[in-house]
């Protein structure tokens, strides 16, 4: 296991950091990776189905010569440098305290031996865990509405108008506003949405956008925005049972936003 980059800070510790972040308006990215960003990003085949609809989903030909390897290497790119440019990120744990089981971490992690490679400075990176988004302490409307502290947000999600249906607004005690994170923005035609980014006013961004985690540095490093990694939290709080442990009874029922 010591192979393998860990958390090393607690999720307490890490939303400690967020809050302070918020606090004193300091621009922040917080960038969670899982095991679709894993397999891209140490080039590694997934399943073919996984790999069909991310092809589809971003624009590219999964059937056309070439298309795969162009995949990999634009989003290899975009996930190692989002990656060394964030602030905190979030790796999964061997055993993660909210899924069941040990996580292979192989899937789930990655080798220090191989960030040693890219120049990465393991010994000062921000590891938190994975599941961090999804805790009752970021992941609930209680929880998130401790962390923001009274300040309005801006959220990005391809679901905004199950968001305003289920008053989030009113749930966290804020304003919020919304881009809508379409699937017909795909890698080759982002400019659509990047170019949105600076009609942004709020300070505080939550978004949800697949692989696209670049997102979260531009809007720091242009806007000065903090920049939170919320993941499938996004689909919970528009009412969609994107995880099966979102369902009732199950361990992240508190996310979901009926």
């Amino acid at each position: 296991m010591d192979e393998y980059i860990q958390p090393n800070m607690s999720n307490e510790d890490a939303v400690s950091l967020i809050k302070e972040k918020i606090k004193t308006n300091t621009p922040f990215a917080f960038t969670r990776y899982g095991d679709g960003e894993v397999y891209i990003m140490t080039n590694r085949s997934k399943r073919e189905s996984w790999l069909q609809k991310a092809c589809k989903d971003y624009g590219y030909d999964y059937k056309k010569d070439g298309e795969i390897e162009q995949f990999y290497k634009d989003y290899n790119k975009i996930l190692w440098g989002t990656f060394t440019k964030s602030d905190m990120v979030g790796i999964m744990k061997s055993e993660c305290s909210i899924l069941p089981g040990k996580q292979n971490l192989d899937d789930w992690s990655f080798k220090k031996e191989l960030l040693k490679e890219k120049n990465i400075d393991i010994e000062n990176l921000l590891i938190t865990e994975h599941q961090l988004s999804r805790h009752k302490i970021m992941g609930s409307v209680e929880g998130m509405r401790d962390i923001i502290q009274g300040n309005d947000i801006h959220i990005i999600t391809i679901t905004p108008n199950n968001m305003i249906e289920r008053n989030l607004d009113k749930l966290l005690g804020i304003n919020i506003t919304y881009t809508e994170n379409k699937m017909s923005y795909s890698y080759r035609n982002r400019d659509e949405i990047l170019k949105q980014f600076k009609n942004i006013k709020e300070n505080i961004v939550l978004y949800g956008s697949g692989i696209d985690k670049d997102y979260g540095t531009i809007l720091r490093d242009k806007y000065g925005k903090i920049a939170l990694d919320m993941g499938s939290v996004m689909e919970a709080w528009s009412g969609r049972l994107a995880r099966n442990t979102f369902k009732e009874g199950q361990l992240q029922s508190y996310l979901l936003i009926k």
